[in-house]
């Protein structure tokens, strides 16, 4: 998978044209890995949550929890790997732009 691809699939649009923007913008959008993964099978468009908490109260409920260890080898997945046991209210970029506003304008644009 590609970067490129890993956003046509979460639905990052326009596709960001450097690899660094295309990293900020996936590290900043929470999907369950499991949906990603089977979104191929099923045929279903891979929901976004809107924060690091409701993707965890998701995926406790589904069950559809990611194994930490795959999401390492995996490349790409590792940068949508989130606390789910105990997840972050909201995030600060290094920036110190909130990721939570960066989200939203996102999800607007969506």
């Amino acid at each position: 998978m590609s970067w490129r691809n890993l956003c046509q699939i979460v639905r990052i649009s326009p596709i960001p044209d450097t690899l660094e923007s295309c990293r900020e913008v996936v590290k900043a959008t929470h999907v369950n890995i499991v949906d990603l993964i089977d979104t191929k099978v099923t045929g279903k468009p891979v929901t976004i949550f809107y924060s690091e908490a409701k993707l965890s109260e998701y995926t406790k409920a589904t069950g559809k929890f990611f194994p930490r260890d795959n999401a390492y080898a995996g490349g790409l997945l590792r940068y949508l790997l989130r606390r789910i046991m105990n997840p972050r209210q909201e995030r600060v970029s290094r920036s110190g732009q909130r990721t939570q506003e960066c989200y939203r304008a996102l999800c607007s644009i969506l």
